[in-house]
């Protein structure tokens, strides 16, 4: 949990090289959308799918009803993906 919290502050900190290289270091595939300017899927690397699950928990533990239901509504390519919450679709 640690681990999560400094990740998330340093990504704070972050200039925009530096939060490429953390991007590319943890995802095979983000799907931005440019309309609604946010990101759509993403296809997380295999190993640092156990670190956003247990984000996505925090999340949860957190997060209202309202919230929750906000970013849980919507779906998913096919593979291992998630939505920006870090909630995991296997379609």
């Amino acid at each position: 949990m640690q681990m999560m919290r400094r990740l998330q502050e340093f990504w704070n900190v972050a200039t925009g090289e530096d939060r490429k290289l953390l991007a590319h270091n943890r995802f095979d595939e983000i799907v931005y959308d440019l309309d609604e300017k946010r990101i759509a899927d993403f296809k997380v690397k295999s190993w640092a799918e156990p670190f956003l699950v247990l984000r996505a928990a925090l999340y949860e533990d957190e997060m209202g009803e309202e919230m929750k239901n906000r970013f849980n509504s919507g779906g998913s390519s096919g593979g291992t993906s998630g939505s920006p919450n870090g909630a995991r679709n296997v379609a």
